[in-house]
């Protein structure tokens, strides 16, 4: 039951494995996609299952999480239809987005955060620059940086073995940062895939 507590719902669909997660009051239980071959029908049955954990249902969610990019563009696609298709319906939910490399970049502002394609190439974030970085140029980067991975983008784990990293859960860093997100409940024509806001 809501009880007047404040549902969250958070999503990772844009990095390595779909998570999500709810949260209500402060108290929080999550849930991984174990096929990413069948996200699509998979996610509404984790949400139920999240709710029916909090004895509440998908209408009493108060506020949706998503990374918005770089990542997984089928997966961003997937992950902002369900806000949008309630919030079509229910206009007083929230909207919270933040581009995933600025999500790892909250966990060491001094640390470089990084995210493969499925190409092996890389996206990286230097300051307020995202930068893509081909396979083969991954060498190039030198050494003296520090970085910060998702703990299963064996990608960029195989890519960055020479250089010096932490591996991060990509959903508890979401839920740790829900304050650091970007609301874009009174903009929602610009709740956005970073990808389509540079074309």
């Amino acid at each position: 039951m809501k009880d007047n507590q404040e549902i969250k719902l958070f999503i990772n669909s844009a990095t390595k494995r779909v998570q999500l997660g709810l949260m209500v009051g402060s108290i929080s239980s999550t849930i991984e996609i174990p096929d990413p071959k069948k996200t699509l029908e998979l996610t509404i049955i984790a949400i139920e299952q999240l709710c029916a954990r909090f004895d509440c249902k998908l209408k009493d969610i108060d506020a949706f999480y998503l990374l918005l990019g770089p990542g997984s563009n089928t997966g961003i696609r997937l992950g902002l239809t369900i806000p949008r298709t309630i919030y079509a319906f229910n206009p007083k939910i929230k909207l919270y987005g933040l581009p995933t490399l600025d999500l790892y970049q909250k966990i060491n502002k001094n640390m470089i955060p990084a995210l493969s394609d499925r190409n092996g190439n890389l996206f990286i974030k230097e300051g307020e620059e995202t930068k893509r970085i081909e396979k083969d140029e991954v060498s190039t980067l030198g050494t003296g940086s520090s970085y910060i991975v998702e703990e299963v983008d064996e990608a960029a784990i195989e890519e960055l073995k020479e250089q010096s990293f932490i591996k991060i859960d990509v959903l508890d860093t979401m839920i740790k940062f829900a304050d650091e997100f970007h609301d874009y409940s009174s903009e929602e024509e610009n709740f956005l895939p970073v990808y389509s806001q540079k074309i």
